[in-house]
């Protein structure tokens, strides 16, 4: 991949990003999933043409399923000091918002039933830049999704991630299109799938 072609890819994705997780919820989950391991479905097949690798354990799925809301249902208008006020009430609905601005699909109304599926994630490690099509398809038969990718570190080239995203920051995959991943892996992160 060209130095062009990575601008071009990170310019595709650039207004995309956002921070739509609150500072102390990423930090919980952060510290929570520090000691998870590998699921034993993706340690036993390592020839998987996923571009992640998922990591579990007790607890961090309850964990989780509160970032994905949050993430779903937060907008701006209700939050005081980085934390959800009233998650029922918002109207904004910046999130998902900015996601169907990206992914130039229908808004849908903000709310836990578009969450499709959430984890914890580590990219893989390739030979070389790869191009991942569909890269967000977490369902095949379910049509074309979003995935939804908040950094748990800073993330870029050297960790397996096509660009720069610094900590607690969000990007919106279109699962329709194709996406270069480099070859380093190693970035850790949590991706939820929404139906958007």
């Amino acid at each position: 991949m060209t130095s062009k072609e990575a601008d071009e890819q990170f310019g595709r994705y650039a207004k995309s990003i956002g921070k739509g997780v609150p500072s102390e919820l990423l930090s919980e989950i952060i510290e929570f999933s520090s000691d998870a391991s590998r699921r034993d479905w993706f340690a036993k097949r390592n020839t998987v043409p996923f571009w992640y690798e998922r990591f579990d354990k007790d607890g961090l799925t309850q964990k989780l399923s509160i970032l994905a809301d949050v993430w779903v249902e937060v907008s701006k208008s209700n939050m005081v000091a980085g934390i959800p006020t009233d998650l029922t009430t918002s109207k904004c609905e910046d999130n998902i918002r900015r996601a169907a601005h990206h992914v130039d699909r229908a808004q849908k109304p903000a709310n836990k039933e578009l969450v499709l599926a959430f984890g914890v994630y580590k990219f893989k490690q390739y030979t070389k830049w790869e191009l991942v099509p569909h890269p967000a398809r977490y369902n095949r038969s379910s049509g074309t999704q979003t995935m939804i990718c908040v950094a748990l570190e800073d993330l870029s080239p050297s960790n397996g991630f096509p660009f720069e995203l610094q900590c607690g920051q969000d990007v919106c995959i279109d699962g329709g299109a194709d996406l270069f991943l480099p070859p380093t892996g190693g970035g850790m992160a949590v991706l939820i799938w929404i139906d958007l």
